[in-house]
């Protein structure tokens, strides 16, 4: 059964990535809430879990550097080597990709 409230949108941009270049990502959105996680900073998926709580039927922008963003998808279980900003919705039903923001994203299916 799918979650009741609305999904948070999630907009997920590597630290080294130029501030106009996210901001042209997320051009038309209405963005509710920026946050940024300092390179070494605390931030795990509960960290990430309580903005997208935060923020249910709104857009944030989350900055971070690329192995906490990779850290963040493996947990959701996608392994994806982010090269870009790239958008999900989040709720308790899991992450939902909502689009490539630009170029194709390299998903790697696990061996078995």
């Amino acid at each position: 059964m799918s979650d009741l409230q609305c999904p948070a949108r999630v907009f997920l941009a590597r630290d080294d990535l130029p501030g106009a270049r996210v901001e042209a990502a997320v051009e038309g959105e209405h963005i509710a809430g920026r946050y940024a996680v300092p390179p070494g900073g605390p931030a795990d998926c509960t960290w990430l879990d309580g903005i997208a709580d935060r923020h249910r039927g709104e857009a944030v922008i989350v900055v971070a550097p690329v192995e906490v963003i990779t850290s963040w998808l493996l947990g959701a279980g996608r392994h994806v080597k982010p090269a870009d900003v790239l958008s999900f919705e989040i709720d308790s039903d899991g992450w939902r990709a909502r689009a490539v923001v630009t170029g194709p994203i390299p998903i790697q299916r696990p061996s078995h």
